[in-house]
């Protein structure tokens, strides 16, 4: 397994989190439980030694019960139920004078003092001496001490002893680690448990990642057929889905590449023979002189398609491509419209086309690229008289809708089966392979048309009836209703 793999990197991202939260947590409620524990104990200690203080002010006991050896119950008690260690001493000489613990009465021969901090909080500073979860050397374990003085009945008067209770915090501690215990178990099992969760979550989100990894590197082969297909609907099947419709649309334009590398060979092989064989012809004397000028004028025509050709596909990339940029401006469509039929007008009446034009009186003010749409017209209107026949109406129409000119280029030609029409914008598909079969052109001029139109954001349609003629249709946004 690599380690900067998105499995390592999502387990180490878990644990990190895992840890710092419950590490943490986990940290600050141990530190919390042994504080609160100590300072339970020390506070009990605290009301016992007040309490065992004032039976000394008020005389219930007495030194010289422990001089006799007498049992005190009361501080038995004390020593057993804390598990200390009571110590008395007198604050005229600060030096202890008994030690009583649960099993032993001991009356001190040796001098031993109260520290100067114990002494000086209890004495000097009238105020309780506490010392928490501190090793003591003597006992050799850790303790917490707890002193108060002790006055006469009634008396303001310093103290004239001191009682120092210092209990062993072994039961404390096993009561902290009982409760760690309790603590931490569960959270290990959980961080353990959550970790297992996530390696079989990880591992189908991985085994999916590598799936699309596998099969993005055979898209990069050019082996387009590729799929992936998940039953989760999350976003990783979401990019599944988005990868399919990539690979679908990368195998079409494999698909178009090919055939417009192959359209274009197709067409670029027939003229460059034909000129070919006829300059061949001329220059070594096959086609006689006096056919030179008939067969030189074919080549030029020849040239001029091939021109016509290369331009077109230069156009039709550019378009394709984005990097014609629309110059965009007010302009009246019906004004365009006029200029195109008068150009084509010699044309026009030469095959004996009736031309109608259906155009309101007043101006149509379109926001469009108008050397764009003049292009547009002109490939519409000359593939229409293409297919028009002597005594057949060609149609130009507009109309307001929606917002919208409505621009209709219409003939009464021969039409274009159901078939055909679906590859009507397709790049190279010759028009005149559908109609009539008299006339040839690039196969661009549609797919220009289109592209164009899209380029503006707007719409084309196409409606056709064999026999009956056909009619080209779209849309352009009005001047003044643009927002």
């Amino acid at each position: 397994m690599k380690w900067h793999s998105l499995q390592i990197k999502l387990i180490a991202i878990y644990l990190l989190l895992a840890f710092l939260f419950i590490g943490v947590l986990g940290m600050t409620l141990t530190i919390s439980y042994k504080y609160n524990l100590t300072k339970m104990r020390e506070d009990d200690i605290k009301d016992c030694a007040e309490e065992i203080a004032s039976l000394y002010e008020r005389g219930d006991l007495a030194l010289i019960d422990l001089e006799r050896g007498a049992t005190i119950p009361v501080l038995k008690m004390a020593a057993r139920d804390f598990d200390a260690t009571i110590l008395i001493a007198n604050t005229t000489s600060r030096r202890i004078f008994y030690e009583l613990d649960e099993n032993r009465l001991i009356v001190l021969t040796d001098d031993t003092f109260v520290g100067d901090e114990l002494f000086d909080t209890v004495y000097y500073e009238n105020r309780v001496y506490v010392r928490s979860d501190y090793y003591d050397q003597t006992l050799g374990k850790n303790v917490s001490t707890v002193a108060v003085p002790i006055r006469a009945e009634n008396s303001s008067e310093k103290p004239w002893a001191i009682l120092i209770i210092t209990t062993d915090l072994a039961t404390v501690n096993e009561t902290f680690n009982r409760i760690v215990f309790t603590l931490w178990i569960p959270a290990i099992v959980i961080i353990v448990a959550g970790l297992l969760v996530l390696l079989l979550s990880i591992r189908g989100i991985v085994w999916r990642v590598r799936r699309l990894e596998s099969a993005t590197e055979r898209i990069a082969k050019g082996k387009f057929d590729e799929r992936v297909h998940f039953r989760q609907k999350d976003e990783i099947g979401h990019l599944a889905e988005q990868f399919n419709d990539m690979a679908g649309k990368l195998a079409a334009s494999d698909l178009s590449k090919r055939e417009f590398v192959s359209n274009v060979a197709h067409e670029l092989r027939s003229p460059m023979t034909s000129i070919n064989g006829f300059v061949e012809g001329i220059l070594d004397g096959t086609i006689p002189k006096e056919k030179h000028k008939m067969y030189l004028e074919v080549v030029s025509s020849e040239v001029k398609r091939l021109s016509a050709l290369v331009k077109s596909m230069l156009d039709l990339s550019r378009l394709e491509s984005g990097r014609e940029k629309l110059d965009k401006c007010d302009f009246d469509i019906n004004e365009s419209i006029r200029r195109t039929i008068l150009r084509f007008s010699q044309t026009i009446e030469n095959r004996g086309i009736v031309p109608e034009v259906d155009l309101p009186e007043e101006r149509v003010m379109v926001y469009a690229d108008s050397d764009k749409i003049d292009e547009i017209l002109q490939n519409l209107t000359d593939n229409a008289i293409k297919f028009t026949e002597n005594g057949e109406k060609l149609i130009w129409r507009v109309e307001r809708r929606n917002g919208k000119a409505i621009v209709t280029v219409e003939d009464e030609g021969t039409g274009i089966s159901e078939e055909d029409l679906k590859f009507i914008w397709d790049r190279f598909y010759t028009v005149d392979k559908a109609r009539s079969g008299k006339t040839r052109g690039t196969g661009l001029g549609l797919s220009i048309v289109k592209s164009i139109i899209e380029q503006h954001g707007e719409t084309i349609d196409v409606t056709s009836t064999l026999g009956k003629g056909t009619a080209f249709t779209f849309t352009l946004p009005l001047a003044d209703e643009r927002g």
